[in-house]
């Protein structure tokens, strides 16, 4: 029961978020704003949390609850100058056992593939496209890395191991218990709003594919609202879409099995672009990739190694994703040969805001 009752809340915030969407990308954008800027508030006192015995201020609350009790003791938050014990035992770290670790970090990085579907809605989208991609990738960067260096420094590796929330573990033991709730309450709505981008890049994905005929019911699909200009019937579409896999998968496979698709698709795309700079080397671009072709290399080489590693690590969900993604193969063509007319795109895509 307590299964599905989460399930209905998932459902429920999904739908919410498309409600909001489909009523115009500014209260999407607002709510965007607001979930990153409670997230960064919330990170940000979890690192003064875990510096504070560092900084010489002693933990309000230094005596661990019941509840966030570690199966091991380890060190009290006020006695980290001393020494940690040294590594003795042997280190083993079998390749297919860090296929999701990888994936759940890189995750925080992923907006930038959401972005480039943006695109149609930003000015100028051939200067800010690229600038935004870059600062948005520096500011997480330093904000993930910046995180990570002050919990290695700050606390006891043990605690950092055996803890599977370490910010809500952070804030109960430095703050209090009301406080750990209140960092649950944070990490909810942070999630809350990391859906959105997802709803409303993923839409626009259905749509491009409408407005070029390339998928069934191509006018249904490509409708967007006279006033808000919001592609209403994508956005329905992607929710019920999404509905399924929430009722009937569990989270694990979910992330495997769009992982692994995510990242094939990051490799069949950096193929196509080294292939149309061999057959049209002297073609405009609205972009150019620096260094090329070091750089696409690089990307091409990572994003190969996950999928092969989540293949290692998550096979069945892999295969499911693997076999849904061929089911298209046929279902394209079907559609191609019955010739589905495209959408005119001047009017599918919301105005800049």
């Amino acid at each position: 029961a307590r299964g599905w009752a989460g399930r209905a809340v998932a459902v429920a915030a999904l739908a919410l978020l498309t409600c909001a969407n489909c009523s115009g990308s500014r209260l999407s954008s607002r709510l965007t704003t607001c979930t990153v800027a409670a997230t960064l508030a919330s990170v940000a006192l979890t690192a003064l949390a875990a510096l504070a015995p560092l900084l010489g201020s002693p933990p309000l609350h230094p005596h661990p609850s019941p509840e966030t009790r570690l199966s091991t003791p380890v060190p009290a938050l006020t006695d980290l100058h001393q020494p940690a014990p040294a590594f003795t035992g042997p280190f083993e770290l079998p390749i297919e056992s860090v296929g999701m670790a990888v994936v759940a970090a890189l995750w925080a990085y992923d907006g930038w593939a959401g972005l480039a579907a943006l695109s149609e809605d930003m000015v100028d989208a051939q200067r800010n496209v690229p600038r935004s991609m870059v600062g948005s990738i520096l500011i997480v960067m330093a904000v993930y890395v910046g995180l990570t260096i002050t919990f290695a420094a700050a606390l006891p590796m043990r605690l950092i191991v055996e803890s599977r929330q370490l910010g809500f573990t952070i804030w109960r033991e430095i703050f209090g218990p009301l406080a750990g709730k209140l960092f649950a309450v944070f990490s909810a709505f942070g999630a809350f709003g990391a859906i959105n981008p997802s709803i409303v890049t993923g839409a626009r994905v259905l749509l491009a594919s409408a407005r070029n005929g390339l998928f069934p019911c191509a006018s249904l699909v490509g409708f967007t609202h006279p006033r808000t200009r919001a592609p209403v019937v994508a956005l329905i579409l992607q929710f019920l879409w999404a509905s399924v896999f929430i009722l009937y998968g569990n989270f694990q496979s979910i992330i495997a099995g769009f992982s692994f698709c995510a990242y094939l698709f990051y490799a069949l795309c950096i193929i196509g672009l080294i292939r149309l700079r061999l057959e049209s080397p002297n073609a405009e671009r609205a972009f150019k990739v620096w260094p090329y072709p070091l750089l696409p290399f690089i990307f091409l080489t990572v994003s190969a190694v996950i999928s092969f590693v989540l293949v290692l690590e998550q096979p069945a969900s892999s295969l499911v994703a693997l076999l849904a993604l061929c089911s298209g193969i046929p279902t394209y063509y079907l559609f191609m040969c019955f010739g589905s007319p495209a959408v005119d795109g001047s009017k599918s895509m919301d105005a800049p805001s």
